[in-house]
């Protein structure tokens, strides 16, 4: 994984920078509006995540409008399923950290010296001094993205046993409580999808300036985590103390309407 990372910052000077920067500050500046107050917003915040998780994932594997219109489907059923949606959307990006802090504790190289294509990735990269266009850029990236996605899956294959119990526990029983609690399951999906975009937002727009901030994550995997759960924790307390709405705000304003005649 580090070795994928290392080569893309290395092509990144290559890519078309307005797509790098124009993404990234998209994905800071919607990051931001989740993790202060998405829940403001709840049933709508839910369904642009859904929809930027599915179509975002999708894009990379499928073609780009069918792509769409599967995020579209996504965010629909998510508007209409709200509770099952949100709890299943928390659970998935806590089970997400859940892994991500479970992979520091895992050692991938014996793994790696058995299986070579482990650590070697198979996207060709742009050469030194050319400038890609904006398709070659979406192209380039597609591999990227899909090459992450399997050395992800053999990384987690490479987890002991009780992290992998640990990841899936922690997912259901997240799912079980956003089912429950409605609220803190709003605060918590809209504060971690902020954070996760926040970060990543940046990471993109970092990319063409060539200060290779990949490898300083990564050399720094242990406190990025921390400090991204800590931003998920205050982005949650911060929701439920001043963006929740009394349930019965809106059924009062409705009431002395329904009295006319």
């Amino acid at each position: 994984m580090f070795e994928i990372f290392t080569q893309l910052e290395q092509s990144a000077p290559t890519y078309n920078a307005l797509v790098l920067t124009l993404s990234g500050l998209a994905g800071v500046l919607l990051g931001i509006f989740l993790w202060l107050g998405g829940s403001l917003f709840a049933r709508t915040s839910t369904a642009v995540v859904c929809f930027l998780l599915v179509a975002g994932i999708g894009v990379f594997f499928v073609e780009s409008l069918a792509s769409v219109g599967i995020g579209l489907m996504a965010s629909v059923v998510a508007m209409v399923f709200k509770r099952l949606s949100t709890a299943l959307l928390v659970s998935v990006l806590v089970a997400f950290m859940v892994f991500l802090a479970a992979c520091q504790y895992t050692d991938v190289s014996a793994q790696a010296t058995k299986d070579k294509a482990f650590m070697e990735p198979s996207f060709s990269l742009a050469k030194e001094g050319t400038e890609l266009s904006v398709l070659e850029t979406y192209e380039d990236l597609k591999l990227v993205v899909a090459e992450i996605s399997r050395a992800s899956r053999r990384i987690g294959k490479t987890l002991e046993m009780k992290y992998q119990v640990v990841v899936g526990i922690t997912g259901f029983f997240v799912f079980l409580i956003g089912c429950v609690l409605q609220g803190l399951a709003n605060a918590t999906s809209c504060a971690t999808s902020g954070t996760l975009l926040i970060w990543g937002g940046m990471l993109l727009m970092l990319l063409p300036k060539g200060v290779l901030p990949l490898t300083g994550l990564i050399r720094q995997a242990d406190t990025s985590v921390v400090v991204m759960c800590a931003m998920i924790a205050v982005g949650t307390l911060e929701q439920l103390l001043f963006c929740s709405r009394p349930k019965g705000k809106d059924k009062d304003k409705k009431a002395p309407s329904g009295k006319k005649g």
